[in-house]
């Protein structure tokens, strides 16, 4: 569970770095939780913020964008199965 809640304040401070436009910290953020998630079985989860982290290095925001309304699909979902998880807790 300390692994799910790093993910989750990570994943908060990517966005604060995307509302202050800070890509680049952004990027090596997204490659952190993208290697945390991994290590922990979330695979979509890792392959997509991996992604918004890589468009976000080129700053393609087009691309960037579209990676970013996935991520918040897959994130709230990936996070949400782990916490619903019997015998996990905080």
């Amino acid at each position: 569970m300390d692994r799910v809640e790093d993910i989750s304040e990570r994943l908060a401070d990517i966005e604060w770095r995307y509302r202050q436009g800070s890509l680049t910290e952004l990027a090596r953020e997204a490659q952190i939780v993208s290697r945390l998630s991994s290590e922990i079985g979330l695979i979509s989860l890792a392959r997509v913020v991996r992604d918004l982290g890589i468009s976000a290095d080129r700053g393609d925001m087009i691309a960037f964008r579209a990676v970013w309304q996935r991520l918040v699909r897959i994130g709230d979902r990936s996070l949400a199965q782990v916490w619903e998880v019997p015998g996990l807790s905080l």
